[in-house]
């Protein structure tokens, strides 16, 4: 008897956190501070913007790091949708 008592109130929380546990999924947090020896890119690149005194970093994948000093990177930022038929394949 208690059962059914909760089942309407237990179905009601499972269906209202479902959405914030959907929300972040396929999304990547953007993190400060990162050490340059922690990120792992494929075939990286780095562009310096004097106007702006900040570097860029990217590489396969479409990934994007930013700094002030070369050392503590902030990232990633998804600058492009790879192609998950083309040669690299599924980008994860």
């Amino acid at each position: 008897m208690v059962y059914k008592k909760a089942l309407p109130v237990l179905a009601f929380i499972i269906l209202n956190l479902f959405p914030a546990f959907s929300q972040n999924r396929g999304r990547r947090i953007v993190r400060e501070n990162v050490p340059l020896d922690s990120i792992r890119l494929s075939d990286p690149f780095i562009l310096a913007d004097k106007n702006t005194a900040t570097y860029y970093m990217t590489g396969t994948g479409g990934m994007l790091w930013k700094s002030k000093d070369l050392k503590k990177w902030t990232g990633p930022f998804k600058i492009a949708k790879p192609d998950p038929t083309s040669w690299m394949g599924r980008i994860r």
